[in-house]
């Protein structure tokens, strides 16, 4: 049963699940930065220039967009599940009919790809999967809840056939869904390892929109794995060049 909030008190009535707003709220940062008031120092007399006796300017501020660590995703993760039971979910999601109505996934998070990305963290780090119609399909209009919105549900099938994949992949590996969490911090990729009594999973999203080297754990370094989204085959090294937004689900 789906609780409509995020207050964790909504479990303890009998709810099994409800909304990640904190979740979403954590990743919208790590795409967009966030703005820091920083303070400027001030500026006295210097070399006499002032006449003696003048008071120096009060300090300054100015206002500046700072990147927000990939690894501060794991920290919101780990509050959201805080004290809840087990078999207790938070509801991952990047839209919903609230969000969608000011503004489409494809534009906030940065494209199709960037997009695509946010919905994998969201979903295979930890707890349950929403997608909202037409997300599949990278509508990129707003979508008025009570109003009437026609949508080409034929558009952009490499992005729904995508979609499809990673909810595939979800859906056949239990690990993903309900294993332990391993996390491995980093400033622009958010990297972890889903496993359970029966198989090891690792994810690297590239969360960044320009190309990096992903710092594998060094327990996969010169393992041979296969990419379960693409089916291609790997041999890890220590670092692994990803493209923008590239995601990786190795088993």
């Amino acid at each position: 049963m789906l609780g409509e909030g995020q207050r964790k008190d909504h479990f303890e009535a009998g709810f099994d699940l409800n909304y990640a707003w904190g979740w979403l709220s954590s990743l919208r940062k790590v795409y967009t930065g966030e703005t820091v008031t920083m303070e400027m120092p001030a500026r006295g007399p210097q070399n006499g220039n002032r006449p003696n006796g003048n008071r120096p300017q009060a300090p300054r501020t100015r206002t500046v967009n700072r990147a927000v660590p990939v690894s501060t995703l794991f920290a919101t993760d780990s509050s959201e599940y805080a004290g809840l039971a087990p078999g207790k979910v938070k509801l991952r999601f990047t839209t919903n009919h609230d969000e969608h109505e000011k503004m489409s996934p494809v534009r906030e998070f940065q494209g199709q790809q960037g997009s695509r990305a946010a919905f994998v963290a969201s979903t295979y780090i930890h707890g349950g999967m929403l997608i909202y119609g037409c997300q599949e399909v990278g509508y990129e209009g707003k979508i008025h809840f009570f109003n009437y919105c026609e949508i080409d549900w034929n558009a952009n099938q490499e992005l729904f056939n995508q979609y499809k994949k990673v909810v595939s992949v979800f859906k056949e590996h239990a690990a993903i869904r309900k294993g332990e969490m391993v996390p491995y911090p980093d400033r622009d990729f958010l990297t972890f390892e889903r496993k359970d009594a029966s198989e090891n999973i690792l994810v690297v999203i590239n969360m960044r929109d320009v190309q990096g080297n992903a710092t594998i754990p060094a327990a996969w370094v010169g393992k041979t794995c296969t990419d379960l989204i693409t089916g291609k085959s790997y041999t890890l090294t220590e670092k692994e060049l990803m493209r923008p937004f590239e995601y990786i689900v190795l088993k």
